[in-house]
């Protein structure tokens, strides 16, 4: 990275940290910056040059020009200041997701006054998405990736060039809004020490409900397998009714930390989730064993959620591959040390006087 842009982004950073956090924030007239684009600096340079002929030549008709060009500059400030002043922006939806995939933001925004042609919106670092916003409310979609753990919603860049791009202004908008993401799903199979084993996950993913004992009738809840619910009831009485087996009270899986031996500790999380969300999209009821938290046994797509909740929450781990790297250093070390002292303990062995080489 060269100093030019490192130095950009630290002024960028200073900038961001100004923009107070709110839900609802507003673009106000003082924390709006304005600046030359580029085409701008070459009209000021045109600019000058036409007035120091101008000047020199004593020729009206190019300090005209020069003049115009300069009040098309103001006008145009004027404007670029008008498009982004006093639009408000507020978060409609921040929902948890997979770490590592595309997580979208929806924005609404407004402005009061007359209609804005032309507004970039985009998050700091990342492409920005033009708008035109009208008298009306704006729903804006905007992509976001996270890591695994606490999402915080980045700062929004509110920006526009408008009307002929000589002129930029921009300013900055934090959201308190957070949320989760849960470890990517990694294909994985449960261990045999786990309660339930893989012999028996294996059974229960092959095994239709058609052929286990039919145990009862109970209301339906949200989450539970479609696959599940009795739909010859739902034609009769229209009501939803889900039909629970035998097989169902008799397996419990305990998915448990631990037992996912010679693995590191993100890839443990990832097939985690990848067992949580099967087990969960199967119907089955299942429990979850961490090192620093556990879940009681449950089901649903609330019990899935609390699961993936506390694998997103997970504090990290050093992996064994560093702790081996970090190890092996260390000893390296200290044998060079030992090397060191006993060479310098040797008695050096040296020619005799007068011996001929």
């Amino acid at each position: 990275m060269s100093l030019r842009d490192r130095l950009a982004r630290r002024f960028e950073a200073r900038l961001i940290r100004r923009a107070p956090l709110k839900e609802n924030n507003q673009v106000s007239s003082k924390r709006i910056y304005i600046f030359l684009t580029k085409e701008g600096g070459l009209i000021c340079l045109l600019i000058a040059a036409l007035f120091l002929a101008g000047v020199n030549y004593a020729n009206n008709l190019v300090l005209g020009l020069c003049f115009f060009l300069s009040s098309v500059l103001v006008v145009s400030l004027h404007f670029t200041h008008a498009q982004i002043n006093h639009v408000t922006l507020k978060v409609l939806s921040f929902e948890p997701a997979e770490a590592g995939r595309n997580n979208p933001v929806m924005l609404e925004i407004s402005a009061r006054g007359s209609s804005r042609p032309s507004i970039e919106l985009g998050w700091v670092n990342h492409a920005p998405t033009r708008i035109a916003l009208g008298s009306k409310p704006l729903r804006v979609t905007l992509p976001l990736t996270h890591t695994r753990g606490i999402s915080e919603l980045p700062a929004l860049k509110v920006s526009s060039d408008y009307p002929l791009g000589l002129i930029r202004s921009w300013s900055y908008v934090r959201f308190t809004q957070t949320s989760w993401a849960w470890p990517s799903q990694v294909r994985a199979s449960i261990p045999e020490g786990v309660i339930g084993g893989a012999s028996v996950f294996a059974q229960m993913s092959t095994k239709s409900s058609a052929s286990e004992d039919f145990d009862q009738l109970k209301p339906y809840v949200a989450g539970e397998s479609q696959a599940r619910i009795s739909w010859r009831h739902y034609a009769q009485r229209s009501e939803l009714l889900s039909r629970h087996f035998t097989a169902d009270a008799g397996v419990q899986m305990v998915l448990d930390y631990d037992e996912f031996q010679g693995v590191r500790h993100e890839a443990r999380l990832r097939q985690l989730s990848f067992l949580v969300h099967k087990l969960s999209n199967q119907g089955h009821r299942f429990a979850l064993k961490l090192s620093d938290d556990q879940l009681a046994m449950g089901g649903g797509a609330t019990h899935r959620d609390s699961a993936l909740k506390l694998l997103a929450l997970m504090k990290p781990w050093p992996d064994s591959k560093d702790i081996d790297s970090r190890t092996t250093a260390s000893d390296k070390s200290v044998q060079q040390a030992v090397d060191h002292r006993a060479g310098a303990d040797k008695p050096s062995e040296r020619n005799p006087a007068g011996a001929r080489t």
